[in-house]
């Protein structure tokens, strides 16, 4: 905020429009990318939240791993109150929102403080949602409701990432993901990505478990849309080149494309990467992932023309000591008897 020189109204009109200029995926590039580098957008406990009609995190300019999650009514309807919205008008909230775009917003006083922050209501240009916006509200996981209690939509896959061991398991999970995706992504509920990123993301969940998680790749837009593993690095970052191979040094994202594209069902690619869930593991045991592109029709709320939405969805697992071994002795051994 130029070193403090201007109110959080002002900067907040000022990203209202932006909002209005972009479309919601460069919008949520824009103003998360302050997580990692020097940015207009980020200030210390200065930076941009985005609400759904419902209240979830649609993003969240600090800590992306909050995102989709819902705030606790009651600081949801301060929020509101500040904007000029009563509790009657919550009978139909997206009505309500519609109509504060009419005006500049308003203030509300930060949780637990005697701070103020403030708010403001945009509708976003390409799927005409109101979204609420506030600056000024360090939102931390204590006013979210917890994960036990939200609705999450996991479906039921056959292979769970507990039960990833090896490459059938591995593809049959990122089909099953990929195809999960879709329905929600076709349910016409407004909030499908916030749905996918949930149950996508829960650890105690059926998509993650230990090194095993999900990312996925929205390519009309060339954006990460949801990272299970590291949210807060990758996710609504563009989708360009940034992690190498911890042994060769080269692009991981490349040969991940490539294999995306080699087919109808995806490809196999092996390379080396940190395991999150090991401090100890061991550079030479290379991690195998899988990845998968998908197509789905999404059908728009107004009633106008389905539109195309690809996809790539992909995960990995690493092989045990053993399972690298045998692999080794088989390569070694086939060409003697071949």
């Amino acid at each position: 905020m130029d070193n403090g020189t201007r109110s959080l109204m002002e900067f907040l009109l000022a990203v209202r429009e932006r909002a209005l200029e972009s479309s919601r995926i460069s919008f949520g590039c824009v103003t998360t990318r302050g997580r990692s580098e020097v940015s207009p957008w980020y200030s210390g406990s200065t930076y941009i939240v985005r609400l759904n009609p419902s209240g979830s995190v649609s993003l969240h300019g600090k800590d992306m791993g909050l995102s989709a999650r819902r705030l606790k009514p009651t600081i949801y309807q301060d929020i509101l109150a500040g904007l000029g919205i009563g509790q009657d008008d919550m009978a139909n909230p997206s009505a309500a929102l519609v109509a504060a775009t009419r005006r500049n917003g308003g203030s509300f006083t930060v949780p637990g403080t005697s701070s103020r922050a403030y708010a403001t209501v945009y509708i976003e240009p390409g799927f005409k949602t109101p979204f609420v916006l506030t600056a000024g509200f360090d939102l931390n996981e204590s006013h979210l409701v917890s994960l036990a209690d939200e609705k999450i939509e996991y479906g039921n896959p056959s292979v769970t990432a507990r039960d990833v061991v090896d490459r059938d398991t591995l593809k049959t999970f990122v089909t099953e993901a990929g195809n999960h995706i879709q329905r929600l992504l076709k349910s016409r509920d407004p909030e499908a990505i916030d749905q996918i990123r949930l149950g996508l993301r829960d650890p105690n969940g059926p998509w993650r478990q230990g090194s095993v998680y999900l990312y996925v790749w929205d390519l009309t837009n060339r954006t990460i849309l949801l990272h299970a593993g590291f949210p807060n690095t990758y996710e609504l970052q563009p989708l360009r080149p940034v992690a190498r191979d911890a042994v060769t040094g080269a692009y991981i994202l490349p040969q991940l494309i490539t294999a995306a594209n080699s087919g109808p069902e995806g490809g196999f690619v092996e390379y080396h990467f940190d395991n999150p869930s090991d401090a100890l593991d061991s550079v030479d045991i290379p991690k195998t992932g899988y990845v998968r592109k998908f197509v789905v029709q999404i059908p728009r709320l107004d009633g106008g023309s389905a539109r195309a939405f690809s996809f790539v969805v992909g995960a990995g697992f690493y092989p045990s000591p053993s399972q690298v071994s045998q692999s080794t002795v088989v390569e070694e051994v086939l060409p003697q008897i071949m």
